[in-house]
């Protein structure tokens, strides 16, 4: 079984991995979508790091690139480690991360589903969005 360290690893490799890639904006906004609804007292700090990392990494020579996209991503992984620990769904979060990146299309735009389960409501309810769909009972 995989631990939350070892899929925070895995994601703060991913998120580091997409620096200069057309799919680093997505991952940026993940990660600041993430620490907003999970640690929100984080968010500027983490905005402050994934940039300067970012601008570091893409502007540094070939030979030393390695050795601080490797630093970044040590700190990613930490950051993300310790949000995982806030609760089960951080947790959830971070360990769905990397694949999440994988699967962004080339061009960096990605599909996004939200889920709601078990909802309870009484008398009208209004949903906004773009390709909303409702369906009441099965499918």
């Amino acid at each position: 079984m995989t631990t939350p360290a070892e899929f925070a690893g895995m994601a703060g490799a991913a998120v580091v991995g997409s620096m200069g890639t057309a799919t680093w904006e997505y991952a940026r906004d993940r990660v600041l979508g993430l620490f907003r609804r999970h640690a929100p007292e984080e968010t500027d700090t983490v905005l402050e790091r994934l940039d300067g990392y970012q601008q570091t990494v893409g502007t540094a020579p070939e030979p030393v690139r390695s050795t601080l996209s490797q630093a970044a991503a040590q700190d990613v992984t930490q950051l993300l480690t310790v949000l995982a620990g806030r609760s089960d769904e951080a947790a959830e979060a971070v360990r769905g991360l990397p694949e999440e990146l994988r699967d962004v299309p080339a061009g960096g735009i990605a599909q996004h589903r939200t889920t709601f389960r078990n909802i309870k409501a009484k008398g009208d309810a209004i949903l906004g969005g773009r390709d909303v769909n409702i369906n009441k009972g099965e499918k």
